[in-house]
């Protein structure tokens, strides 16, 4: 399922919210805003059986979902 809470630079991270999510023929993927106002793309290979994190930026989420549209 979509993540609930990752590990980023040490620190653990809590998922407030899903903005997006998309499936590849690779896995599915995710871009969230953690609690702290920061948004990240994770994303799940099903073959390597891994996640991929990338941080994205710290928005405002009106901008962060004007920029989706």
């Amino acid at each position: 399922g979509r993540p609930l809470a990752f590990y980023w630079e040490g620190r653990r991270r809590t998922v407030e919210s899903v903005l997006a999510s998309w499936r590849t023929p690779e896995g599915t993927g995710y871009r969230i805003v953690t609690c702290d106002g920061v948004v990240f793309d994770c994303c799940y290979s099903a073959l390597e059986q891994i996640w991929r994190v990338s941080e994205i930026g710290q928005a405002g989420k009106e901008k962060i979902k004007q920029e989706l549209k």
